[in-house]
């Protein structure tokens, strides 16, 4: 029977410690990463608006990892990753029911055909291998003994790792992830937010708003989006013109936006500041 199937709509509770809105792989990975917190005694509601997940990132993605990267923390992301995923079971508690995985491990391999290129494809991995990683740089010949479908006329080398690098299996770890939580008492419901609430000039969430009705009380909720949108709708019930009410809303919602937007920006540096190639289809646009 399908998630979708059983669970519910409306929360078993009328407040939380935690609220997470999405139930796909980055929620319930903070859900199992919270529940599993020996020094975290709170409750967790995630809220997930289609509990089939078809049309979600995490059932279109590819679940590829990489460690070819410039910076030492991202490198350490990666191996961390790559460790997680050999050692699921492990992690997961030592649960006799979770499959012991493994990672395909095809590796990437990046063409330098210019020299400044090759000169970074060469440093990028004197600092990889420094960190552990099984990065290697390839001559053309070395290339075409190993992968002789390339036409390597204009290139000058190649940079190739093929350990702990390729495709892991994320919808079983998702699975996983999502059945333990609820195992530990993670509430998931199927519904949507609607409206976020915060007191007068505040910087925390008081409640969020199911799109059933019910008002959930809440912690800390991040989305500057329904913070500003929902502040505005309600000043829109109070009379004040659709000009107004942005202006108006834009003042009020000033700091909250300003702080989740800050934290996001914090969140999002390590891969900001990357330079490998690897990482130039992650950065947000």
């Amino acid at each position: 029977m399908s998630a979708a199937s059983v669970a519910p709509s409306a929360p078993q509770k009328t407040n939380y410690d935690v609220v997470i809105i999405g139930g796909a792989m980055m929620g319930s990975s903070t859900a199992w990463f919270l529940a599993s917190n020996p020094d975290f005694d709170g409750s967790v509601l995630v809220v997930e608006r289609d509990l089939t997940f078809q049309k979600s990132s995490t059932m279109h993605s590819n679940s590829c990892m990489r460690q070819q990267y410039s910076t030492r923390l991202n490198i350490q992301i990666s191996q961390f990753a790559a460790d997680y995923v050999k050692n699921f079971r492990s992690f997961m508690g030592g649960d006799t029911r979770v499959p012991v995985l493994s990672i395909q491990n095809f590796g990437y391999l990046y063409l330098a055909d210019q020299p400044a290129f090759a000169q970074v494809l060469r440093d990028n991995q004197k600092l990889q291998k420094a960190q552990g990683a099984g990065t290697r740089i390839l001559t053309p010949n070395e290339i075409r003994a190993e992968y002789p479908f390339y036409n390597l006329d204009d290139i000058l080398l190649g940079s190739i790792n093929t350990l702990d690098e390729g495709y892991w299996d994320s919808g079983t770890v998702f699975e996983w992830w999502r059945r333990s939580a609820r195992e530990k008492g993670v509430e998931y419901v199927g519904n949507e937010v609607v409206g976020i609430t915060c007191p007068s000039g505040g910087a925390r969430v008081q409640s969020v708003t199911l799109a059933t009705g019910q008002v959930v009380a809440a912690g800390v909720v991040v989305n500057d989006n329904l913070v500003l949108i929902d502040y505005v709708g309600r000043l829109r019930e109070r009379g004040f013109a659709a000009a107004e009410a942005v202006i108006e809303s834009g003042v009020n919602r000033f700091r909250p936006i300003l702080l989740t937007t800050v934290t996001t920006f914090i969140g999002l540096m390590p891969i900001m500041a990357e330079r490998a190639t690897s990482a130039q289809f992650l950065k947000p646009a």
